[in-house]
């Protein structure tokens, strides 16, 4: 009834699919904190976090 194992994806695959986004809103965090409003880091930083809740929430 299950899948076998080759049908599975991988340990490694799996912790960074879920890591992934952790990593993101801690480099936005980061940004938030540390750099300046209007700096270019800044705000690509925060636009990848938007775009992140974005799809996670679909």
């Amino acid at each position: 009834m299950g899948r076998t194992d080759e049908e599975l994806p991988g340990f490694g695959i799996t912790i960074i699919t879920i890591l992934f986004p952790v990593f993101l809103m801690l480099l936005s965090t980061f940004a938030d904190i540390y750099l300046e409003k209007g700096t270019t880091a800044r705000g690509f930083l925060k636009y990848k976090k938007a775009r992140l809740i974005a799809c996670v929430t679909l």
